[in-house]
């Protein structure tokens, strides 16, 4: 056993720990491929350990644990390689509570995703030890992760780190990637009926997890051993959802899984036993048969990609996770009331910028929080007035009260920067701002641009008005699937009636409208050449049009301003599942650019989001 200093003891002075100077436990059971990736992993992290052939997702955790002799450990899993830059990663040590993981997520190699399958994980030792998941798990308990959250309920949690450095490829055989398939499907959808309970939503496909197991359907033909990821996830869905398994639970059974492939998969479709060559027009067959049965049985409407079209989407890296807002909102809640000081409340400061510019009601209250353990100075008491009579208009239930404490306290209501949703102001189309006859701050919506419900849940900054200036706003398009940086701008009604066309100089990257379909082919040539003017298009656009009726008349357009030939296009079932997996949120250079030109709270909390959404190179 290596003998390692406590992390907490070793840096009591300083600020971060660098993920490099952890103790790393390399994690394998049956890969053919894992002594390869044990010996990358050794060539960059020479003192790494290793935890080989224990069986059970929660014993192993357990023996990674007691393999090292200190306060935290990092966790690789013999799928996963690393990029040498992400030890380089920090955590600040005020985070580093023995009640939260760090995970960094990691990009499958067959399907382009990326998530927690296969991260780069920073535990307490602790949290290993006391928590009981998978196999452990208790009788009444479906446990098919370890459920960081549930080991002390509103004490425990799992940070996402934003670096971006990790690898995973689960399918360097076919058994191998079968299973990684059938095992993601279930866990998927487990979690998709848990939430169907859990927010009375109507159907599972709704759920926030379906996105991502329509991925584990959809995207690998492409890649080696691909088609077994895709047959592993479509059987293992329609076995979950058709209620073919007594108990989701096989699935951290490694032996059962082997043996489901053994006796039932391997023999249908080898040549020459259960290692290959392969009935590769059997498998396909099959495979469009379970997407048949998946898009008539279980109204789940995936598509079927051929290897040229499913390299082009997985180049593409369209899939970014999409980060939970109530998780970031709570982890600084928690890390902010560990200690009632200023440094504590600055480091919890990033978390809330991300839920808040995802407009989490909480992250605006627990905003206001910090700024008032920062300074009691007048100028952060009126700040965090503001933050707490947005979360009050966005429902917090604990706001007034603070709200109130600071009006006894003689801090007075700033009424020259309300705090409304977007949905409170006044909408104007931009055609009637000479017929305003009302003061204060207003929407002004271009033509063919229409309010969605994302204005009721957020609160606009006047702040960023000052001085007559005009802050813009995206909207997503209907036919195309594009979020567009024009189209909505917010200001005091005076600038909109002194200058009626004023641009914004900056545009929010979040869409609060919807433009709607072409209604003729001339509007549909406009809404073209506005997209190619506007730089959201490019050579290499996507567009995943819908089969309106003046599709071809908008695409027609845009091919003559780009060059015939330069547009990738899909057929509409195609189009609309595309839509689907897509994650409705603008691409990292939309909040990068308005960034740029924002005060510097306001920019670093969207370049927070844009690491957390898209990630960083470490």
């Amino acid at each position: 056993m290596i003998q390692h200093t406590p992390i907490a003891q070793a840096r009591q002075d300083e600020e971060t720990c660098q993920l490099g100077d952890v103790p790393f436990v390399f994690l394998s059971y049956d890969e053919p491929w894992a002594d390869w990736n044990w010996r990358d992993l050794k060539s960059k992290v020479p003192t790494a350990m290793r935890v080989h052939g224990v069986k059970g997702l929660d014993a192993c955790h357990k023996a990674a644990a007691n393999a090292v002799e200190g306060q935290w450990l990092v966790t690789v899993d013999a799928d996963t390689r690393l990029d040498p830059r992400l030890l380089k990663a920090t955590v600040p040590t005020a985070l580093m509570h023995d009640l939260f993981r760090f995970d960094w997520l990691s990009r499958n190699q067959v399907n382009g995703l990326w998530s927690g399958n296969g991260s780069v994980k920073l535990w307490p030792t602790r949290l290993l030890q006391e928590m009981q998941t998978h196999e452990a798990a208790p009788d009444e308990k479906v446990s098919m992760d370890h459920d960081i959250g549930g080991v002390l309920p509103g004490r425990s949690g799992q940070i996402i780190r934003p670096e971006r450095g990790a690898y995973t490829d689960p399918a360097r055989t076919a058994l191998h990637g079968f299973r990684a398939g059938y095992r993601e499907a279930v866990f998927l959808y487990q979690l998709a009926i848990e939430e169907v309970d859990r927010l009375s939503l109507d159907g599972w496909q709704r759920a926030s997890v379906a996105r991502i197991l329509g991925v584990w359907c959809t995207l690998g033909r492409h890649a080696p051993n691909g088609h077994w990821v895709l047959y592993g996830a479509r059987l293992g869905l329609l076995h979950h959802a058709q209620k073919q398994l007594q108990d989701p639970r096989c699935v951290n059974d490694y032996g059962w899984l082997s043996e489901l492939w053994s006796h039932d998969v391997a023999p249908r479709y080898g040549l020459a036993g259960t290692d290959g060559p392969w009935r590769w027009d059997w498998l396909e067959d099959d495979l469009l048969k379970m997407g048949d049965c998946i898009r008539a049985d279980l109204n789940f409407p995936i598509a079927e990609f051929d290897t040229v079209q499913s390299q082009w989407l997985v180049d593409a890296d369209l899939l970014s996770a999409t980060p939970a807002a109530s998780r970031h909102d709570a982890i600084g809640y928690l890390t902010m009331m560990a200690a009632p000081d200023a440094h504590n409340a600055e480091v919890a400061r990033p978390l809330f910028d991300v839920a808040r510019t995802l407009d989490h009601p909480s992250a605006f209250h627990n905003t206001g929080l910090t700024y008032l353990r920062a300074c009691q100075a007048s100028a952060s008491r009126e700040m965090a007035d503001w933050y707490f009579r947005a979360a009050d208009a966005l429902g917090n239930p604990h706001a007034f009260g603070k709200i109130e404490h600071l009006r006894a306290d003689g801090v007075v209501e700033d009424k020259n920067r309300p705090a409304r949703r977007a949905c409170d102001y006044p909408t104007v189309p931009a055609d009637k701002i000479k017929s305003l006859d009302i003061d204060g701050y207003c929407f002004v919506f271009d033509k063919a641009i229409q309010p969605t419900a994302e204005m009721e849940k957020h609160v606009p900054d006047p702040n960023l008005c000052t001085d007559g200036r005009v802050i813009g706003y995206s909207c997503y398009c209907q036919l195309t699937s594009q979020i567009i940086h024009s189209g909505i701008r917010f200001g005091a009604v005076r600038t909109f009636l002194d200058a009626p066309d004023q641009m914004p100089y900056a545009v929010l990257p979040k869409h609060l409208g919807e433009r709607r379909q072409p209604k003729s082919r001339k509007e549909a040539a406009l809404f073209a050449e506005c997209d190619f003017n506007s730089g959201v298009l490019s050579d290499n656009a996507i567009v995943f049009a819908s089969d309106g009726p003046y599709r071809d008349a908008y695409l027609g357009a845009l091919e003559t301003l780009l060059g015939n030939g330069k547009i990738q296009t899909w057929p509409k079932r195609d189009a609309e599942w595309l839509r689907f997996l897509k994650p409705r949120i603008a691409r990292k250079q939309a909040f990068l650019e308005a960034a740029d030109k924002l005060d510097e709270d306001t920019a670093t909390a969207l370049i927070r989001t844009a690491d957390a959404v898209w990630g960083r190179l470490p």
